[in-house]
């Protein structure tokens, strides 16, 4: 079962992912090769941009793929102990008719006009536009790692949760009565 991890999922970039717990980025094939069996990171190439505005650019999707369809993503964090970064050297494509971090800026009303609002990078828990994303909470410590997608982030973009206090997007489990919908 993919659980998408819209957490760079719309990321108009080049994109690496480090998980500095294990000190081990996404190996060749897509994944941590030290997640638990049965789970996996998968990075999915949605499109390759060819003119317009985001030329040269990709736009990537992150799914969590794991053992059962009632399984539950419920939170992307990081701490001293687990660090979370996530490097885009290239930067994102943030738009700025998504004043938000989180895919509930992002009206598909808008895409015949700006058709790169399509591929604002934020980040979500599998939330694709302001339709489908049920507007993950955080939790900050001292890395607003929020800001990152607000505004025109310059080149380079990258953040860290790192820090002894921490920080995570997230969404409460809706309940195994309401499991298929989300």
């Amino acid at each position: 079962m993919k659980n998408l991890v819209t957490m760079v999922m719309a990321l108009c970039c080049s994109i690496g992912f480090a998980f500095a717990q294990q000190n081990n980025p996404l190996s060749s094939t897509g994944y941590s090769t030290e997640a638990p069996t049965g789970f996996w990171l998968e990075l999915e190439s949605v499109v390759e941009h060819d003119g317009g505005i985001l030329d040269g650019q990709t736009t990537y999707r992150v799914y969590l793929n794991t053992l059962s369809e009632t399984d539950y993503l419920s939170a992307c964090s990081g701490d001293s102990d687990n660090p979370l970064v996530i490097d885009a050297p290239q930067g994102y494509s943030n738009s700025p008719f998504n004043a938000g971090w989180n895919a509930q800026g992002i009206n598909p009303l808008f895409f015949a006009t700006v058709p790169e609002l399509a591929f604002d990078s934020f980040l979500d828990i599998g939330g694709f536009d302001s339709n489908t994303s049920v507007g993950p909470s955080t939790a900050l410590g001292s890395v607003d790692f929020t800001q990152q997608f607000i505004g025109l982030t310059p080149l380079g973009a990258s953040f860290a949760i790192e820090d002894a206090t921490g920080g995570a997007w997230f969404i409460p489990f809706p309940g195994l009565e309401v499991a298929d919908s989300h």
